[in-house]
């Protein structure tokens, strides 16, 4: 396996595009000019985001790996345990939100579980329980079956999470196959989740890591990125028109363009920045709880002209204070680890 983790500097600086995507994706920035023109971008080729991110964390943690069997257990829960604390804090940071929204009073304590195992208690905090649900997944399967069999066993999760989010609308013909469906939007809400959404891509992200020698060259991976996007947007009109995405998260060809994006980012190379994975991570938990500050000084002054009601203005305000919060916290916490690692008596 791949040992050097110095040259994958792309991968790091496209994090903080991936993270701007998101924001894109909850505030809408083109909906005051065009509204069919922000859902190609925020619908549609934002999408890529998420999936990259589960990618990055498939390939790094394989990667690390010098085991021919993949990562050990004991390397797992480690990485599970540092998920688990991050999600918890971002639940904590966004429980007065929660609080004052009635969250508890609408849903209940069995809708607080099932938010916390698969929704997540805040609209962008399902991915840390996806995240967790599905490296465990993929991690046993990696160790139980051969690979190819890993890759069609994600995959087929997936297909069968495609019937629960874009391509609902053939769901909804079939009264058994929507009863079916109706069944499990009782135990999570959507199914870009743990169990059908983020297997296959750290699964992908996994197979770049062990299988190095299957990289193409930078220009055979930046046309096939191309050409899978362009599809994967004509695959979103198309279903669009059509009126049948539940949700507008899954497409089929999501999974080859991302794919090949990693593979662009991997072969692009470039010196790795620790400091862009914590931003682009605080940028995307912090973004939220920034969305309703703005909104909030919107509305007690005489900027809501500026700040709500120009779709422009509010992304790129929202975009520059998350980035702004998500690097002060880096680099406060970049300087308690420097500070521990002054003050350790070494071993």
């Amino acid at each position: 396996m791949m040992t050097s983790r110095n040259n994958y500097g792309a991968i790091d600086h496209f994090r903080i595009i991936a993270a701007i995507l998101v924001i894109a994706i909850h505030t809408r920035p083109l909906a005051t000019y065009t509204v069919y023109g922000d859902f190609l971008l925020t619908g549609i080729l934002a999408r890529l985001a998420v999936p990259f991110f589960f990618m990055a964390s498939g390939f790094f943690l394989f990667r690390k790996s010098s085991e021919s069997s993949g990562p050990s257990w004991k390397m797992v829960h480690g990485y599970a345990y540092r998920i688990g604390l991050l999600y918890l804090l971002s639940i904590l940071i966004y429980l007065p939100v929660n609080l004052y929204a009635g969250y508890f009073k609408e849903f209940g304590w069995l809708g607080l579980v099932k938010d916390v195992l698969f929704d997540g208690t805040l609209y962008h905090l399902w991915y840390f329980p996806a995240l967790f649900l599905g490296i465990y997944l993929t991690i046993y399967l990696y160790k139980k079956v051969p690979f190819p069999l890993l890759l069609a066993i994600t995959g087929l999760l997936y297909m069968i999470g495609l019937f629960g989010d874009s391509y609902f609308g053939i769901t909804i013909m079939s009264p058994r196959l929507h009863a079916v469906y109706s069944q499990m939007f009782t135990i999570f809400d959507y199914t870009r989740n743990g169990l059908f959404f983020s297997p296959i891509f750290l699964a992908l992200g996994a197979s770049l890591a062990i299988r190095p020698g299957s990289l193409h060259s930078v220009r055979v991976s930046a046309v096939c990125f191309a050409v899978f996007l362009g599809l994967m947007l004509a695959e979103g009109m198309v279903l669009e028109h059509h009126a049948w995405p539940r949700h507008d998260s899954m497409y089929v060809f999501l999974v080859p363009a991302a794919y090949y994006l990693f593979q662009w980012l991997i072969s692009l190379l470039g010196k790795s920045n620790r400091d862009l994975r914590q931003i682009s991570t605080w940028m995307y938990i912090v973004h939220p709880l920034i969305i309703v500050l703005v909104r909030g000084v919107g509305k007690v002054t005489d900027l809501s002209w500026l700040l709500l009601s120009n779709s422009v203005s509010h992304f790129v305000t929202v975009t520059l204070l998350s980035a702004l919060v998500a690097i002060v916290i880096a680099r406060i916490g970049a300087k308690r680890n420097r500070k521990s690692k002054e003050e350790s008596p070494g071993i």
